[in-house]
């Protein structure tokens, strides 16, 4: 009768294995100061000018993903100051920003980790020229001032 072969890795050698990834996923997403601090990626070391009055309003813009171009509709409020991102072509969800800052004709607005960030400033009375990063891909994205058939806000 022959004999079993030993085996090359241990349980407790696979286990560790399997749960290394886990237990080090903290350390790879960054820093935190507890569950509810955001990764602050917004410059807020100055304080922001009094934002230009033609920042508000919707505002729409395309988004070309690798996938398909999906149409993005930007709802700027000045009074309270609120930035909502919707986009129709995905359900029409509303993005939440943990950081905004509208600053004179500068708008700069990140998700809670980043993920999504758009820094553009206003380029005349119907464009917001600026700057998107999503999911580690960076790329121009202008929008315009939303026209009477373009998405609700």
């Amino acid at each position: 009768m022959r004999g079993r072969a030993a085996a090359p890795y241990s349980i407790a050698m696979i286990r560790a294995l399997l749960l290394a990834p886990v237990l080090l996923l903290p350390v790879a997403c960054g820093r935190s100061d507890g569950p509810d601090e955001p990764l602050y990626v917004i410059d807020q070391s100055e304080p922001a000018a009094t934002p230009d009055p033609a920042l508000e309003g919707c505002w729409v813009a395309t988004l070309t993903t690798t996938v398909e171009p999906r149409t993005l509709v930007l709802d700027v409020t000045l009074s309270p100051e609120r930035v909502r991102l919707v986009s129709p072509d995905q359900g029409g969800g509303a993005v939440v920003f943990d950081q905004v800052r509208l600053d004179g004709r500068s708008l700069s607005v990140a998700t809670r980790l980043g993920a999504f960030r758009f820094s553009g400033r206003l380029d005349g009375a119907d464009r917001i020229a600026g700057r998107v990063v999503q999911g580690g891909l960076t790329d121009d994205l202008d929008f315009r001032r939303a026209s009477a058939d373009a998405p609700p806000c």
